[in-house]
């Protein structure tokens, strides 16, 4: 715009954009401005012209005395003294507030503070955030203007820069106050001195061009003071640096004290002011009154009201009312932050009103107790008596109501009688009874421990004969006779090697088992008896009981292990004789038919011999032939290690550079050697050296691995054989002699590398 006239002075000029597409809607825009014909002094636009050119509504008027008093006029140069915090309330200082510190308000949003104006002699000031208790300087806020810039609206950050003057900081961890031209937000002069006395800096809520508070955002005045200046004075023009601060509010904030409870009057006026109950924080700050249902979002009834500038609450209570509300009053200020507090209404006058008894549904498991709380509720809030008219069918109640214990009747559940257990009850509030209110308890059914006995805790058993005891487990329950379960036992004992058929007990409780041949003493037999139903807890499907089988000292045995007891064994210490076995050329009763040495046994028989070199050819060894390998059958293989130069133990090495094997494992690792001889009397020389695990050229030693069994004419006469343990080493010679009888023609020698003892 061109102004003609007027030294100074604001414009406003609203342009209408007009558009000729077929959607268009009218907008228009306000362009505001400023314009001072000479510099300085009264010259100047005063700070309320400075506000208004940024359409503000924000007020800095004054209407304050030197002496702190109020007065009718209002000044756009108020005294530099430090205002009453008490003008600041009333609003006699404009929209001023004060605080003595400053925090971050959001802090997930910048602090940003920009200069509105310069109105002052040549250069530029500096202004900073600083910390509370140290002045330090804060989030790095502190900036200048150009010193060209110092009369105008909008000064720039230096005299050549294109941005207005200002800072910015993401975070500001600490409280702060403003610091600009040497002054402190807190009052006093640059020095520090008069700190009580004078205030440099005034700082203004924000309120926009539609009347409404701009929460967390203030503009800031300073001005030259001096040590003082007094209200209208040339000094106190109070324009020369604006600031506008954005995401800052004061430190301090509401704060509630409790409110007293009160009691009303039905058909009486009522009125309670709350508003001595809360802090608004600082001087400058207002709190805006709110009330409801305290715990719930339920609004006050509509008899109640408050006003929300006063805090005062007013109205007439029916005699509908209730007797009493718990009311919560929150105040909330102009940036926001909240405080609330609750009290008691009491409504005197009322007419009594019956109580009411609540249902209530709850569950136990069977045969166990419950403690139940009845539950009742009195508008009036009168003293309640709790009768029970009506008890449980299916179990007790104990205690003193409103607190009891359920126990139901033992093994009672819902399944019992198809139905859920339950009793009933009434309250009295001294006048009147309530309507009856029902508990239902459902007992859940519990699977129960099934029961047996057993005859007796000891079976002695003298015989080797299959064994029954009838009903040895007798007054089998399951524990739940109110469904059908399934039964069965499980029976176990410690030492099952001393039976040949394991104890058992059917569904009758009949014992059965076998003992077996050669043992003696004592077996503990678990019995466990299990039904159908869930064992999950606090079910139980089983229950267990012991008793002891012991097979007396006085049963046959069998010692040699010939496959026939003493009682018929006539010799039961030598595996030769037994009934029926072979006649032998030894001076004994061998079949134990009371001859000895029959069936011309003993008749002289040509000299036999012959040797054989197990998995190689024909050698001689120390002037023996032993022929090439021979007579052999089943799963075995040969193996020859040539390596070997020395084997100890024999000066027949040759004999012990090939071997025979099994190539299988497990149950068919075994080989045999079957050589047709005459019958008589043998003696058989097993030659053995391990030529392979931990030989030369052969495999790695280690523990255990070759053992096997060797069996003569089917009698075990090497058990768990292991070369290297016996001969001391690998590539050690070892010689095994025994005694065989041949009474079939053919001399059958058995090795077995499988798992089951002999073979």
């Amino acid at each position: 715009f061109i102004e003609t006239g007027g030294g100074k002075g604001l414009r406003t000029q609203t342009l209408a954009l007009a558009s000729n597409a077929d959607n268009a809607q009218e907008q228009s825009v306000t362009l505001r401005g400023a314009f001072m014909q000479n510099p300085e002094g009264d010259s100047e636009i005063d700070a309320q012209q400075v506000f208004n050119a940024f359409g503000f509504q924000t007020s800095m008027i004054s209407f304050v005395n030197d002496q702190g008093e109020v007065i009718n006029t209002g000044n756009v140069r108020p005294s530099s003294f430090f205002p009453l915090f008490e003008n600041i309330d009333s609003g006699a200082e404009g929209d001023m507030i004060y605080a003595d510190a400053y925090v971050q308000a959001d802090p997930t949003q910048p602090v940003r503070i920009m200069q509105l104006s310069a109105l002052h002699g040549p250069g530029g000031n500096q202004t900073q955030l600083i910390n509370v208790n140290n002045d330090n300087e804060v989030g790095g806020i502190n900036f200048n203007h150009g010193g060209l810039y110092h009369q105008t609206l909008l000064p720039k950050s230096s005299n050549t820069s294109t941005v207005i003057a200002g800072d910015v900081a993401n975070s500001i961890t600490v409280p702060f106050r403003i610091r600009t031209g040497g002054y402190r937000s807190t009052g006093g002069n640059t020095s520090g001195g008069l700190a009580d006395q004078i205030l440099a800096i005034r700082v203004f809520k924000v309120i926009d061009q539609n009347g409404e508070v701009i929460p967390n955002e203030y503009i800031v005045l300073q001005d030259f003071i001096g040590n003082g200046c007094g209200a209208g004075s040339a000094n106190c023009d109070w324009n020369d640096n604006t600031l506008y601060i954005i995401n800052v509010r004061p430190q301090a904030i509401p704060t509630a004290l409790a409110i007293d409870d009160v009691t009303a009057t039905v058909s009486t006026l009522f009125t309670y002011d709350v508003a001595g109950s809360f802090d608004k924080g600082y001087p400058g700050n207002v709190l805006t009154y709110s009330a409801n249902i305290a715990g719930t979002l339920e609004a006050l009834p509509n008899w109640l009201s408050i006003n929300a500038e006063t805090g005062t609450f007013t109205g007439i209570p029916p005699i509908s009312a209730n007797k009493n509300y718990e009311i919560a009053v929150t105040v909330t200020d102009w940036n926001g932050l909240t405080a609330t507090q609750t009290f008691t209404l009491t409504i005197d006058g009322l007419p009594n009103k019956a109580p009411m008894a609540n249902d209530q549904s709850v569950s136990t498991n069977e045969d166990t107790q419950l403690a139940i709380t009845l539950g009742a509720t009195d508008e009036d809030e009168d003293v309640l008596t709790y009768i029970i008219t009506e008890e449980p069918k299916y179990g007790t109640l104990s205690g003193t109501a409103p607190n009891l214990t359920y126990t139901p009747d033992q093994n009672h559940n819902d399944n019992s009688f198809g139905e859920a257990d339950q009793f009933i009850f009434v309250v009295n509030d001294g006048e009147v009874d309530s309507e009856p209110a029902t508990v239902t308890i459902a007992v859940n059914p519990i699977n129960d421990t099934p029961t047996f006995q057993l005859q007796a805790n000891t079976l002695t058993i003298e015989s080797l004969e299959p064994q029954t005891a009838l009903a040895w487990a007798f007054n089998i329950q399951d524990g739940d006779p109110e469904v059908d379960q399934i039964l069965s036992f499980n029976v176990v004992t410690n030492r099952p090697q001393i039976f040949d058929v394991l104890p058992t007990i059917d569904a009758n409780g009949d014992l059965t088992f076998d003992p077996a041949a050669n043992f003696t003493g004592t077996a503990v037999v678990t019995v466990t008896l299990l039904d159908n139903g869930s064992a999950i807890a606090p079910n139980d499907n089983s229950t267990s009981l012991s008793f002891n089988i012991i097979l007396s000292a006085s049963l046959p045995v069998d010692a040699d292990n010939d496959g026939f007891t003493d009682d018929v064994d006539c010799n039961d210490n030598d595996n030769t004789i037994y009934p029926g076995a072979p006649e032998l050329c030894d001076g004994k009763d061998n079949n134990c038919d009371g001859n000895t040495d029959e069936n011309n046994v003993c008749a002289p028989i040509d000299l036999f011999t012959l040797r054989i070199n197990a998995g190689g050819p024909q050698v001689i060894a120390n002037g023996l032939v032993f022929s090439a390998d021979q007579f052999f059958a089943g799963n075995s293989k040969t193996y020859s290690n040539g390596a070997i130069t020395n084997i100890l133990g024999t000066t027949a090495d040759a004999l012990y550079i090939t071997e025979r094997s099994t190539t299988s494992s497990g149950a068919t690792a075994t080989f045999s050697y079957n050589i047709p001889v005459s019958n008589g009397k043998y003696q058989v020389k097993l030659h053995f050296a391990e030529i392979y695990w931990g030989a030369t050229n052969g495999g790695p030693l280690g523990n255990g691995q070759r053992i096997f069994d060797v069996s003569a004419e089917g009698q075990l006469v090497l058990n768990n054989y292991n070369i290297i343990a016996e001969a001391g080493g690998s590539m050690t010679a070892i010689v095994e002699e025994i005694e065989v009888g041949v009474t079939d023609g053919t001399l059958n020698l058995f090795f077995s590398a499988a798992p089951n003892v002999g073979g």
